[in-house]
């Protein structure tokens, strides 16, 4: 009511005093770094075991789920002591690569409405993860491990989840 369109007759009654809002949550990556699980005690309490890195870049090929690699797994070689070489952390970098990024949209829209001057009611439909966007985690990164490279899980608020309520404010 009082707005520049429907400010009143029928239109008024039907459209007049909903609020639409949203939040979007946009950003990139996190970073991650290839670690190697199982090595030589290095006597470094707090400090785990690093692959060497063999390829100057690391590319990031983008896949997802088994068979797809998120990164060239090529580019990273484990330290091998059992061969006769010495113990020694690997020549990666920490933090050197980004996982997936994030995207979200949580959309509500209200109805109030007036039954007496201090009493209000409001209907309320929110929905998180309205467009139903799968957000996908950093892929395995430890060079031991079978899913090395791949990515196998989300993450976040899931599937869409919508929700209804009722407001009586006075």
């Amino acid at each position: 009511k009082g707005q520049q369109w429907a400010n009143k007759g029928a239109l008024s009654a039907i459209f007049g005093g909903f609020q639409l809002n949203g939040v979007a949550s946009i950003m990139s990556g996190q970073p991650f770094y290839v670690v190697q699980g199982t090595a030589g005690n290095l006597n470094a309490a707090g400090s785990g075991q690093i692959p060497d890195q063999v390829k100057s870049t690391v590319a990031i090929l983008g896949g997802i789920g088994a068979g797809n690699s998120y990164f060239d797994k090529t580019a990273y070689s484990i330290v091998n002591i059992a061969s006769g070489g010495t113990q020694r952390f690997g020549s990666a970098g920490r933090n050197n690569l980004r996982g997936p990024g994030f995207f979200n949209m949580d959309l509500g829209l209200f109805r109030t409405f007036r039954i007496t001057e201090n009493v209000k009611l409001q209907f309320r439909a929110e929905a998180l993860n309205a467009l139903n966007h799968a957000n996908f985690s950093n892929p395995q990164a430890d060079i031991n491990n079978s899913n090395f490279g791949y990515i196998t899980s989300t993450t976040g608020t899931g599937e869409r989840n919508m929700r209804f309520a009722v407001r009586v404010s006075f």
